[in-house]
């Protein structure tokens, strides 16, 4: 039974360090599962310089990215909660979250930039890791943070009733509630969900639905990490690049909800090889 979602992690990488694990279509980077892993021990070694101790949250206001997939497992590994926050909402309501959950890092890209300039004045106490090229004055570039770091990470002691993230709801009828998830509870459902998928290491899945939302990140995603499976990540939903990319790297499956799927077959799926 793996126990926490760094065990998970581990485990797969163990048993297919040199398999392909994960592609970001955006960058082109294309990394094994030991090279992923070396990626994500960086990563939590430069939290834990920042100063993220177990318990801490870690926010990301991130389209999909590889960086959001390797602090997902940076977070888990040393006991910190991560707290992906939707990439549709504005500063105002970034602003309750961040308020809420108090994050010791909040991580965030070029195309968001906007919303959290505007609050980062309100948090003094908060790092802001910045994902491109050039990182505006009140953050630092997660790039050089991270590639600062080395990929020997200490041993963290992590249980499985150990909370492992916040994630907050919609919030249709009042504020957000941050609901706390344990390992356990991913652990138990990454299990149910590669068995019910029939996932298997020959599997290549699509990540294409938010990253933020359960539904990609808990049910699809962490599923496909546990059988070996190799992932591809699409920075947002667009039918034609969804499209190319399933008859370029041979996708097997991915999640959509009906609306994706209807503006797929809009576009004229029948013209690619699917």
């Amino acid at each position: 039974m793996y126990a926490t979602t760094g065990s998970i992690f581990d485990q797969t990488v163990e048993k297919f360090r040199n398999k392909e694990a994960i592609v970001e279509e955006k960058t082109g980077t294309r990394l094994t599962f030991a090279q992923w892993q070396d990626e994500v021990h960086r990563a939590a070694n430069a939290l834990l310089k920042a100063g993220v101790k177990k318990g801490d949250r870690v926010s990301t206001y991130l389209f999909n990215t590889l960086e959001l997939a390797t602090v997902y497992f940076a977070c888990g590994k040393i006991g910190a909660l991560i707290n992906p926050i939707n990439f549709r909402l504005k500063s105002q309501e970034i602003h309750y979250i961040l308020e809420d959950a108090e994050p010791k890092v909040v991580i965030f890209e070029e195309a968001l930039t906007i919303p959290i300039e505007q609050i980062s004045q309100d948090f003094p106490q908060t790092l802001f890791w910045y994902v491109g090229e050039e990182a505006p004055p009140f953050s630092q570039s997660y790039k050089d943070v991270v590639n600062s770091c080395s990929n020997d990470l200490i041993d963290i002691p992590v249980e499985e009733t150990d909370a492992y993230a916040i994630m907050y709801t919609s919030g249709t009828t009042g504020r957000p509630k941050g609901v706390l998830h344990r390992h356990r509870d991913m652990a138990e459902q990454s299990l149910i969900c590669t068995s019910v998928m029939g996932l298997t290491p020959n599997d290549i899945g699509l990540v294409t639905a938010p990253m933020f939302h359960c539904a990609e990140l808990h049910c699809c995603f962490l599923p496909r990490v546990q059988a070996g499976a190799k992932n591809i990540i699409v920075h947002q939903f667009q039918p034609q690049t969804v499209l190319e990319v399933i008859e370029r790297e041979k996708v097997t499956s991915f999640f959509a909800a009906p609306t994706m799927w209807n503006m797929l077959l809009q576009h004229g799926v029948d013209d690619y090889d699917t």
